[in-house]
């Protein structure tokens, strides 16, 4: 259960998120992400953050002097306390969306658990995570980078990938 100090927190996120999103408008700026899907049992964690109304993955910019890989696992650990090593996590494969007013490219990575790992979310940043089929997951409202890999996984559509 979020606390009051929580909910100040999550509006400091949608104050920051409408800020940058005036300033990605106004700039048309090309940004680099890594997204990762966690696997379990045939279903993937979605999350859905605070300020957005879109659910999606642990994901999240790529840092100045940060690797995809490096980028991917403080992601994953800050967003859904979940830690994992450079070598399980392999790239699905690299995206390219132009979203809220940005040129994206996204670097895709997976990981599989044979036992259900521990998700815990901070109520501020994330506030719910949760492992889904990938058509349960395809029915909500995804970011783009997301439902084109859920959709070029399941019906072998070519996403829109680069080298």
């Amino acid at each position: 259960m979020p606390t009051v100090f929580d909910r100040v927190i999550q509006l400091c996120y949608k104050l920051a998120y409408r800020l940058l999103l005036c300033i990605w408008y106004l700039f048309r700026p090309s940004t680099k992400g890594a997204y990762v899907a966690v696997w379990h049992g045939g279903r993937i964690l979605i999350i859905k953050n605070s300020y957005r109304n879109l659910y999606t993955c642990p994901s999240g910019t790529i840092k100045r002097g940060e690797d995809e890989k490096t980028a991917a696992l403080r992601e994953l650990h800050e967003e859904v306390g979940i830690r994992v090593t450079k070598d399980q996590l392999k790239l699905a494969g690299r995206f390219f969306c132009t979203h809220e007013f940005k040129k994206d490219t996204v670097a895709f990575f997976e990981i599989h658990f044979s036992q259900r790992p521990k998700v815990t979310v901070d109520n501020r940043e994330v506030i719910w995570g949760d492992f889904l089929t990938p058509e349960k997951a395809l029915a909500l409202h995804l970011s783009p980078h997301l439902k084109t890999y859920l959709k070029s996984r399941l019906f072998g559509l070519p996403p829109r990938a680069i080298a």
